[in-house]
Parts: C-alpha cells; structure tokens; sequence
C-alpha cells in the first residue's frame, strides 16, 4: 500500500469505524418497521406449553419472553410480557391469552422458528396493549436509530478534521 495512503487510513481509523456503524444504524432503521394495526389477525385460545426465553443482546437489558404453543392453532408463538413477574401465569392449567400476529409473514419462516406476537391479554386482564407493542417496536427504528447515527456521523466528521 502507498505510504501516504496507510497514513492517511491511520490517522483517520477511528472516524472511520465511526461512519462505518452510523451506516450500520441507518441500514438497520431503513429496516422492517412494525407492522400497521391492519396487518395483524388476532389469535387466542388456551396455552399448551410456555417455554421462557432471555434476550441478552450486548447493548441493552436482557428481555424476558415466552414461546407458547396454543390449543388448537399451529405452530409456535413469542410473546412478551411486560415483566417476568407474569411468567407464572402461563404455567397455571388453562391459562387463556389473546394475541396478535401479521396477518401474512413478510418472508419464508421455518416451521419450528416462532412467529411474532404484539400486544398480550392473559385470562381476560390486558397486560400490553397493542397500540403499546407497536409504538415500542416502531421507536427503536423509527427514533433512536436515526439519531444515534446523526451523533456518531457527527463525531466522526469532528474527530476527522480534529486530526
């Protein structure tokens, strides 16, 4: 490689790797939004089996969450109850909940992958509504994503012509 070139990349390598992630992060809000209130079939029926799951992705808090398996309708479902204090719930003989879930998936889903739920009533008592479900899945792509990558290019741009 050219001499000037390697210096150049060098001196400017973390502002580089700056750019490079708020990329990553205007990729990632340009990604599947939520889905429109329209979009989603509701299900409900009686749990079968509630298995609790954790989300531990590396820059946030773990996320409990639940595959449930429902009396008399296909397949596997996530759920996500506002705290893991509800958990027991789903354990208790005929619990019912009521969900829903797109009205036709966006992309080929394998049958043992679960599909994914918004707003959750369990027994008749709302714990999520669905508005709520939505909006919290909307403000990650929609709102954080965008500015957090407007304040990484920014550092970027400072940190470049700083050196």
């Amino acid at each position: 490689m050219d001499e000037p070139v390697a210096e150049l990349l060098r001196r400017h390598a973390l502002s580089l790797v700056l750019w490079a992630l708020a990329a990553a992060l205007v990729v990632f809000s340009l990604g599947r939004a939520a889905p429109e209130p329209e979009e989603l079939t509701q299900i409900s029926g009686v749990v079968q089996r509630a298995d609790p799951i954790e989300r531990c992705p590396r820059w946030r808090f773990c996320k409990t969450a639940i595959i449930v398996t429902i009396d008399g309708l296909p397949g596997r479902y996530h759920i996500r109850p506002p705290h893991p204090a509800f958990l027991p719930w789903f354990h208790v003989p005929h619990t019912s909940v009521r969900t829903y879930i797109r009205r036709q998936p966006t992309e080929a889903q394998s049958d043992d992958e679960p599909v994914e739920t918004w707003g959750l009533w369990v027994n008749g008592t709302e714990l999520v509504s669905l508005e709520d479900a939505l909006s919290a899945d909307a403000f990650m792509r929609r709102s954080a994503c965008p500015v957090l990558a407007v304040i990484i290019a920014t550092l970027g741009i400072a940190r470049f012509f700083r050196e």
